[in-house]
C-alpha cells in the first residue's frame, strides 16, 4: 500500500515561543481583539497581519524550481491581502529549500516561522521524491504557510479511521506512532483556528486509500484549490480590509 503523504509533518515549535511570536504578529491570534474567539497558549492561530508584507526567499540556485514555485504561490496570493516580496536568503520571513540534504515536504505554520533562525529553510519541497506533483505539495506547504492546518483533522471530517492500519502504513511511510497521531488523527478544536465547514477537496487535505478507511471512503489527491479553500483564505486576509502594516 502507499500513502501519498502531503508533507513530512509540521515541525514544532515551543507552544509559549509560538503563542508570543503570533500574539506579537496580531493580537487577533489570541482572540483579544474580538475578532476570534480567545485562545491559550498551544491553542492559537498563527496568521499573519492583514495587509502585512511578507519577505519570501529561496534557499536555492534551481531557477527552474523557483520559478514554478512562484506561480504556485500566486495561486494564493490572488486571493488575499497580503503583500509578497521576493527577497533574497536571510531576508525572508519565509524561506523556500528545495535541498537534496532534507527529507519530505513540510512547512512551519504561519507566524511560527519568525521562530526558525534566518539562514534555516522554513518551507521546504523534496524535488527527490516522485509520490505526488510538486505543484500539489507546493499549494499544500505554502498554505501551511499562510497559517492553515491539515484539512483532514477538521472537528467535523468523520472519517472513520481504520486505526491500525493508519498507523502500520504511516511507520512504513517513515512516521513515528506519535507524528501519526499528531498530524493524521489529532482532532483540531474549534478554538484552535478560525473554522469554516469541512472541505473534502481541500488542498490542505490528505489523500487515503479506501483500505484506511473502515467504511471503505476513498480521499483523493487533491491536486488545486477548491472554492471552500479560496473562501476560507479570503476570509481570513480579506481584500477589503484597511491597512494594518506593511
Amino acid at each position: 500500500m502507499t500513502i501519498i503523504n502531503m508533507c513530512a509533518g509540521v515541525p514544532s515549535v515551543d507552544p509559549q515561543l509560538s503563542y508570543q511570536t503570533a500574539a506579537s504578529e496580531d493580537r487577533a491570534n489570541t482572540g483579544s481583539t474580538g475578532r476570534r474567539s480567545k485562545r491559550s497558549i498551544g491553542n492559537h492561530s498563527k496568521f499573519w497581519a492583514q495587509r502585512r508584507t511578507i519577505n519570501v526567499a529561496f534557499l536555492s540556485s534551481n531557477l527552474e524550481f523557483i520559478e514554478f514555485a512562484k506561480e504556485e504561490i500566486g495561486e494564493w496570493t490572488q486571493h488575499i491581502n497580503l503583500i509578497i516580496r521576493f527577497v533574497e536568503g536571510t531576508e525572508g520571513d519565509i524561506r523556500i529549500s528545495d535541498s537534496a540534504e532534507l527529507k519530505g515536504h513540510w512547512s512551519f505554520i504561519g507566524t511560527d516561522a519568525l521562530t526558525v533562525p534566518a539562514d534555516e529553510p522554513t518551507l521546504h519541497i523534496d524535488l527527490t521524491t516522485r509520490e505526488m506533483p510538486f505543484h500539489v505539495a507546493m499549494l499544500h506547504e505554502f498554505g501551511h504557510a499562510l497559517g492553515l492546518e491539515h484539512e483532514h483533522q477538521h472537528p467535523e471530517a468523520n472519517i472513520d479511521w481504520n486505526t491500525p492500519k493508519v498507523y502500520e502504513a504511516f511507520e512504513n511511510a517513515g512516521l513515528s506512532k506519535e507524528d501519526t497521531y499528531h498530524h493524521v488523527f489529532r482532532t483540531l478544536e474549534p478554538t484552535d483556528r478560525q473554522i469554516s465547514p469541512y472541505d473534502k477537496k481541500s488542498i490542505m487535505h490528505y489523500a487515503f486509500p479506501a483500505e484506511l478507511i473502515w467504511d471503505g471512503t476513498d480521499y483523493p489527491m487533491n491536486k488545486k484549490l477548491s472554492e471552500k479553500d479560496i473562501s476560507f483564505i479570503s476570509s481570513i486576509y480579506p481584500r477589503n480590509t484597511d491597512p494594518i502594516r506593511s
